[in-house]
């Protein structure tokens, strides 16, 4: 009698426990971007048409945005154990490996700083560096991994929100994954750093929306699951 009315509650309190880390996750975008916006006003020589978020992690004011940086990282990865619990399955699996990806990647990215350039901190020479620093190519590598790995998430986000009927969340959230690969292909345009920003921005908030929805699936519910 005490075995079968304990199963109820263990299974509520799963639950609530991937509910609260899909939340976590959904928080790791809107985090990022204000954290991030709200230094930009405080450091001198900050161009939002030249400089990307990765540059407030420049200078004595950068361990800042490297604390971002490596709190939305765990954020993300823990999203990913959230969805492995509710989307279920090799989709479920490969949510797991593309936000923990996410996440690595961001980490990776956060504690290595790139090297002044464009101008910025204020009286560096405009334009890119003769000669990148191990700093900078590990910064890069991180958010390359970062954003492959995203992209992989957004896909599967789309297909869970698809499979339970959400069509017109699921199709923004792959139009968004679609754009994503635009950012390194646009490196050297005059006009890269406000694609960065506008299509980083729409999948760090499309992500949170996914997650949030997919969050309100009730207890036990998979992906493709459907109510009478």
């Amino acid at each position: 009698m005490t075995t079968t009315s304990t199963i109820p509650v263990l299974t509520v309190q799963r639950s609530e426990r991937t509910r609260l880390l899909l939340r976590s996750g959904a928080v790791a975008g809107p985090l990022f971007v204000l954290a991030s916006l709200a230094q930009m006003p405080f450091r001198d020589g900050f161009d939002v048409t030249k400089h990307a978020f990765s540059f407030l992690l420049i200078g004595s004011p950068g361990w800042i945005q490297s604390v971002v940086f490596v709190v939305v990282g765990v954020l993300f990865a823990a999203a990913g154990a959230g969805l492995a619990a509710v989307v279920g399955g090799r989709v479920g699996k490969v949510a797991l490996v593309s936000a923990v990806g996410v996440g690595a990647g961001k980490i990776v990215a956060g504690l290595a700083a790139p090297q002044p350039s464009y101008g910025f901190p204020a009286g560096t020479p405009d334009g890119p560096p003769a000669v990148l620093t191990t700093a900078s190519m590990v910064h890069a590598v991180g958010f390359g991994v970062a954003v492959l790995c995203w992209i992989s998430l957004l896909v599967v986000l789309g297909v869970a929100l698809r499979r339970r009927g959400e069509t017109g969340t699921a199709w923004l959230v792959l139009i968004v994954a679609a754009l994503l690969p635009a950012i390194p292909a646009t490196s050297g345009a005059s006009f890269a750093t406000l694609l960065l920003y506008s299509v980083t921005i729409s999948a760090y908030l499309v992500t949170s929306v996914a997650l949030l929805r997919i969050a309100r699936r009730g207890p036990g519910m998979r992906a493709g699951t459907r109510v009478a």
